[in-house]
């Protein structure tokens, strides 16, 4: 999560919901991680 005044990072995320998605099928799930998250990968 990043601050919307500074663009600093301010804190991580678990989202529950990708976290089980993972935890059931974790070579698709993370597929679909890279594809949504990778322009924010630093």
């Amino acid at each position: 999560m990043r601050n919307i005044d500074t663009n600093e990072e301010a804190m991580d995320l678990i989202v529950l919901k990708e976290l089980i998605e993972y935890l059931n099928n974790p070579t698709e799930t993370q597929k679909e991680q890279f594809a949504k998250y990778e322009e924010y990968d630093e």
